[in-house]
């Protein structure tokens, strides 16, 4: 059964909804085409842990969660700066941060609602209703990278993450998420997780690099009706 997105309906202007195919599941293009009709659904998320076979569509993303483990060498405190309310500069960054989102790859999709999403979702991350703390390291004053942060029970996780390009391998990414770590070790929480693209190679050899691991695979297909 197709399920409302209603954020993504009232965002879009037309009617998004989301199927989720259980792993023992086979995906029939043409019943969902039907249903999606049948309800008005112009946009159709679908969502799987393995990738649909015979599927006339390609993912739009290959969305991989990484974690890792807080642990007591999260004591060191790295020089970040809590951000409280959003400079210009975030923004950019935020764009940057989802150069390689299925909600800017996807072609059908306008760049103008891209950057509005990401616009709403760094505005949300100030208020609480994405994110409990904004993280920024500054180079000689300019904000050269920044990170969201969400506490949940036991754990924590990433939202947005972003270097500035002229800022890149200067050590900026790896100290934002040590402030996580940090953030979560003082609170007793005990993971740390972060969602990013398979495409976005750079990014995953870089949590690599910081100690996180694959811990779930989720293939996405945007199923235009």
């Amino acid at each position: 059964m197709i399920e409302p997105c209603l954020w993504d309906s009232e965002f879009f202007g037309f009617i998004v909804g989301r199927k989720t195919v259980a792993e023992d599941e086979d995906a029939d293009y043409g019943a969902l085409v039907e249903e999606a009709r049948n309800t008005g659904v112009r946009l159709l998320y679908i969502f799987s842990e393995k990738p649909l076979e015979n599927f006339p569509v390609k993912p739009a993303d290959v969305k991989l969660i990484y974690s890792a483990e807080v642990d007591p060498s999260a004591a060191v405190l790295p020089q970040c700066e809590v951000l409280v309310r959003p400079e210009p500069k975030v923004y950019e960054l935020a764009y940057r941060s989802g150069r390689h989102s299925r909600f800017f790859t996807d072609p059908m999709i306008d760049a103008g609602k891209f950057r509005e999403m990401y616009r709403i979702w760094v505005d949300n991350s100030f208020s609480g209703d994405m994110g409990d703390k904004v993280f920024v390291r500054r180079v000689d004053g300019e904000i050269a990278g920044f990170v969201t942060l969400s506490l949940h029970s036991n754990s924590g996780s990433i939202g947005l993450i972003a270097v500035d390009e002229d800022f890149g391998r200067k050590g900026i990414g790896t100290a934002l998420v040590e402030c996580c770590r940090r953030t979560l070790f003082d609170a007793g929480l005990l993971r740390l997780d972060v969602a990013t693209q398979q495409a976005n190679s750079e990014a995953c050899a870089f949590y690599g690099k910081n100690g996180f691991v694959v811990s779930k695979t989720t293939y996405i297909y945007h199923l235009w009706i």
